[in-house]
């Protein structure tokens, strides 16, 4: 079983990528990372102040939620089998991605007042969108 995990440097996502690790290394399965840096609605000065004053550059912050979640994993003993980066509406990029998996691990809550702003509840999007079942970790 293939394991996919979406994290957002919330407390949530580290519930969740806990939890994932968790049921891969009992079960002996591979799990996979996924950040997708949200595209603005808008450029308008103050809401990329905002967003860069709550979680810095959206790249960079994504790239080190996905190494401290591999670190984690390999720490467990967890196969990391892809970890990837996506820039766009991370709905949709989790949804395109989570056709190679069995199963979507989410947290319940995204980042704070940017995130439910700009993106709604991601997880609440995705169990009724998905596909494939969908874990939402508390």
């Amino acid at each position: 079983m293939r394991i996919l995990v979406a994290l957002d440097g919330s407390q949530g996502s580290r519930r969740a990528l806990r939890f994932a690790l968790k049921l891969a290394k009992d079960s002996g399965y591979s799990v996979s990372f996924i950040h997708v840096v949200p595209k603005l609605p808008t450029t308008k000065e103050e809401l990329i102040r905002l967003i860069k004053e709550e979680i810095g550059s959206p790249q960079e912050a994504g790239e080190r939620y996905l190494e401290e979640a591999k670190k984690i994993a390999e720490e467990e003993g967890v196969r990391v089998q892809e970890v990837i980066l996506r820039e766009g509406n991370p709905v949709e990029e989790i949804l395109k991605a989570e056709k190679e998996y069995d199963l979507v691990v989410v947290g319940s809550r995204g980042m704070g007042r940017v995130d439910r702003l700009l993106l709604g509840s991601v997880s609440s999007k995705l169990v009724v969108a998905s596909t494939k079942p969908v874990l939402v970790v508390r």
